[in-house]
């Protein structure tokens, strides 16, 4: 969490710009590896991140420096290619999460197209999922814990979605799946989300972000009244159409 970031073209500044692969250079995530969650992170200087581990240690993780070495790597159907950091970060995480590991970095020229159906040409991703920003409601939380009450099953925060921007309980429920548009106000400047596709959830979000175990809720909950065919929404991704700022507690104009 800050209190105010960059946004361009790739959403928030340093965000998903890091991921870990295997042997074959397919990406690592919580999916495979449930204690990824127990990581933390922090920005750090002007271009890093620190990354604290659940033992305590804690290691700070550079961009890869200009002619770092490239592989090739895979995430989510896409293969592109990456620099490799580190190779002391590599024994640094391989050491922690018990499985060999490389950490790469998104360089700025390496192009990751966002699917043509819901994005221009020229739309990237970083390592993200598929979309630069992930918006989601206080609104929806609430709405969502309120049945999972009703069910007997305790709260889930807002951790379990990983939204890069959350708006407060002013808006309905659900409604950042309604709009097309938001405006990210900075004084007389704003950045421009579209909202382009309903966010797919997987079994992530069924991982307890401070134990790392994986159980059935809140996904089994949001499949009674959040799934279309064959897959259960929370959330919208969105695409960045004017790039500025983004403030805690800064305006924001809904689905003009």
């Amino acid at each position: 969490a800050v209190d105010a970031a960059p946004v361009g073209p790739l959403g928030l500044a340093r965000d998903r710009r890091w991921m870990l692969v295997d042997a074959e250079g397919v990406a690592l995530t919580q999916r495979e590896l449930p204690a990824l969650v127990r990581f933390a992170t922090a920005l750090v200087g002007d271009d890093a991140v620190r990354v604290t581990a659940p033992d305590g240690a804690s290691c700070a993780v550079p961009p890869a420096a200009p002619g770092a070495p490239r592989r090739r790597v895979r995430l989510f159907g896409d293969t592109i290619d990456a620099a490799v950091v580190d190779p002391a970060l590599d024994a640094w995480f391989s050491t922690r999460l018990g499985v060999p590991c490389t950490l790469v970095h998104l360089p700025d020229d390496v192009v990751r197209p966002v699917d043509p159906a819901y994005a221009d040409a020229d739309d990237r991703a970083a390592f993200s999922d598929g979309y630069p920003v992930l918006v989601a409601t206080e609104a929806s939380l609430a709405d969502l814990n309120a049945r999972l009450a009703a069910q007997g099953a305790p709260p889930v925060t807002m951790a379990r979605f990983r939204p890069k921007v959350v708006l407060a309980a002013d808006a309905p429920a659900y409604a950042e799946a309604a709009g097309s548009s938001l405006f990210l106000r900075d004084g007389d400047d704003a950045v421009r989300l579209a909202l382009v596709k309903p966010c797919a959830r997987c079994a992530v979000t069924t991982v307890d972000p401070d134990t790392a175990e994986r159980g059935v809720e809140p996904l089994r909950t949001l499949a009674a009244y959040r799934k279309v065919g064959t897959k259960v929404l929370f959330a919208q991704n969105a695409l960045v159409r004017a790039p500025g700022v983004a403030r805690l507690g800064a305006p924001a104009t809904a689905w003009a």
